[in-house]
């Protein structure tokens, strides 16, 4: 227990008083605990307690058994619900992923040293004072992320710690303690037996992060290897950003999410297929496994050929939020030589034209000049190619009285009067 205390958030002090008032020690826990000490505003609350579900669920007016099997009990307080879980140890994990059974104990610590990372291994009394039994505070001062315990048997428990360690890494700018890294470097197998929509998450949430600090963390991870299929290719397409990186020198706040991962598959030449690929299997959805791809393709011409300039056809026909989402990732990629790709950024932010929806007349105004069939489509490419070209402004008089003129040109030209 150290010294300082720290502030216990308001919406779970009820529940920790009622279980103290019956009786019991109860302790707030996990990632809230740990974003407390990093000064971050913490999120999920979640209580260990020594009371057993049943006794509190007659303690509490509103509960849900979210977990009654492994002792998890939810609390309805005014401010949400609070996951309320008695002291446990874990039985064999036989199928990489929960334990069998759990054991429910009498004591914190039990509870403390199943977990996964020392810095998720701490916990706050009622009064700010801090548990710490496996050095939490520790590694996160010396910027450390640490498995409590044996580190291979942390990761074989549950391979998806091993996704869990490189994103803790990125999120909090943590290095591995060198036996984490050992055994993740050596356990990577056991990553195997997750679902893929839980991997999917995870990387999400890795690039969410400052993931380019951590770039050579992720560029050596055998992890993307032993997962397989289209992550397989992450390794030599991380590897590619970093060293562009290097040269860049690039400092400022990098692209995240989707626009990341979009990036990352640009590197490599079947990149936007493989990041296609990667979005259906993992679980993103077939809208975004569409967005990816457009975004890699995207990408990959500015950075095979940044000097090439977009053509009106290529922009016209991109989804807006895919464009600017390539121009960005590229322009902070290539920060050393902003005149180039960042020119496309400005391009592209300049758009005035996205699709035939944001044209200032319609179809069935051209078919009142006397528009018929496939002229309206004619006349329609031809106003909005005028519009991105600059040659006209996209103004609805401005754009009738062209569409008339061409109209009669077309007329003209097949020998047929214009007049109505």
């Amino acid at each position: 227990m150290t010294d300082t205390r720290w502030p216990v958030p308001p919406a779970v002090q009820p529940v920790l008083a009622a279980l103290a008032a019956a009786g019991h020690d109860s302790y707030l826990v996990g990632g809230a605990v740990r974003d407390i000490v990093l000064g971050r505003l913490p999120h999920d609350l979640d209580v260990a307690t020594s009371a057993r579900p049943e006794e509190v669920k007659r303690l509490f007016d509103h509960t849900i058994d979210t977990g009654i099997r492994h002792g998890t009990v939810a609390v309805g307080t005014k401010d949400g619900w609070i996951e309320v879980t008695t002291f446990r140890s874990d039985g064999p994990y036989l199928d990489g992923r929960r334990p069998q059974y759990v054991v429910f104990e009498g004591c914190l610590e039990s509870d403390l040293a199943r977990r996964d990372f020392t810095m998720n291994a701490m916990a706050l009394t009622m009064n700010g004072e801090l548990l710490d039994p496996f050095g939490g505070l520790r590694d996160l001062q010396r910027g450390r992320l640490a498995c409590v315990g044996d580190p291979q048997r942390r990761f074989r428990e549950d391979g998806l710690r091993l996704m869990r360690a490189l994103r803790f890494a990125v999120t909090y700018d943590l290095d591995l303690a060198p036996s984490t890294q050992t055994a993740l470097w050596q356990v990577c197998d056991a990553i195997r037996p997750v679902a893929k929509e839980r991997i999917g998450q995870e990387l999400l949430r890795l690039l969410e992060g400052p993931w380019h600090r951590r770039i050579d963390l992720l560029a050596t991870c055998p992890l993307w290897q032993a997962i397989g299929g289209p992550l397989a290719v992450l390794s030599t397409a991380i590897e590619a950003v970093g060293k562009r990186l290097r040269k860049a020198r690039v400092d400022a706040v990098p692209p995240t999410g989707l626009a990341a991962l979009a990036l990352w598959y640009a590197m490599v030449d079947d990149g936007p297929e493989h990041v296609y690929q990667a979005a259906l299997k993992f679980a993103l959805g077939r809208r975004h496994a569409l967005w990816l791809r457009a975004a890699a393709t995207l990408m990959q011409r500015l950075l095979r050929d940044p000097n090439q300039a977009w053509s009106v056809e290529e922009l016209f026909a991109a989804d807006p939020e895919v464009a600017r989402a390539a121009a960005r990732a590229c322009a902070w990629l290539f920060a050393d030589t902003p005149d180039v790709v960042r020119g496309a950024w400005r391009a592209i932010e300049e758009q005035p034209l996205w699709s035939l929806a944001d044209l200032a007349v319609s179809g069935r105004e051209l078919q009142a000049l006397g528009a018929e069939g496939r002229e309206i489509g004619r006349l329609l490419q031809d106003l909005s190619q005028a519009v991105l070209a600059r040659e006209v402004a996209n103004e609805r008089e401005v754009l009738l009285a062209r569409a008339d003129r061409e109209l009669a040109r077309l007329r003209a030209e097949r020998g047929i009067s214009h007049e109505l």
